[in-house]
């Protein structure tokens, strides 16, 4: 009986080995394929070269990235390979870019006096585009109020007044506008964007370079 207790016992550590092996394994495999997935991406730089306008963010998503993006979340919708490719012919071929400008007043935030110019390094205008009008947001208004002394005392007054929807942490009012501009031919690895305040007379200009897959 102790035999066959042993055996048994040692049968049950073998199969707990085996499984424990069989998963750390599948492990490896699902961190290998998820790797590789990544690898496929071109990562890009981007380098500012100006910055005189008022551009709080500034991103560039590659053709590669948007049709990596577009992939997992058609398959996350369980959509058919047909209307996979479908989506992905839609993309633009130079990706597009991504920019958050603020101003003090709605005017100078509104994509519309905003002006995109993509140029290769030695400066050939390769793609020119306006920023979109956008709805200006709703009226913000702030109480204020103000104590005095008068011949009766001390008198409290207090008015509401429409302010910039936004503030900065130095507690400047601001306006903010966000413009995705897609750019519908083939860039080079590296090339500059320009960002345009026509209204202020001011830009921003940024260097974007191609990477090695990560």
């Amino acid at each position: 009986m102790y035999t066959h207790a042993l055996s048994t016992q040692y049968g049950v550590s073998m199969k707990l080995k085996i499984l424990y092996v069989a998963a750390l394994i599948g492990l490896m495999a699902g961190n290998v394929s998820t790797v590789k997935a990544e690898d496929s991406i071109v990562k890009y730089s981007v380098k500012t070269l100006e910055d005189e306008a008022r551009v709080r963010d500034f991103k560039y998503l590659s053709y590669e990235q948007l049709v990596d993006d577009t992939t997992r979340k058609s398959k996350n919708e369980l959509l058919t390979d047909d209307e996979i490719s479908r989506r992905i012919n839609s993309l633009p071929k130079g990706g597009c870019i991504l920019i958050d400008h603020i101003g003090a007043t709605w005017d100078t935030a509104n994509g519309i006096n905003w002006t995109y110019i993509v140029t290769d390094t030695e400066g050939k205008e390769l793609f020119r585009a306006k920023g979109y009008d956008h709805r200006a947001p709703d009226p913000v208004f702030e109480k204020t109020g103000v104590v005095y002394r008068s011949f009766f005392g001390l008198v409290a007054q207090s008015r509401e007044q429409a302010v910039a929807p936004e503030q900065t942490p130095f507690g400047d009012r601001i306006y903010s506008s966000k413009d995705e501009i897609d750019i519908p031919i083939s860039l080079p690895d590296s090339f500059k964007v320009y960002v345009v305040d026509t209204a202020l007379v001011k830009r921003c200009a940024y260097l974007v370079e191609k990477g090695n897959k990560r």
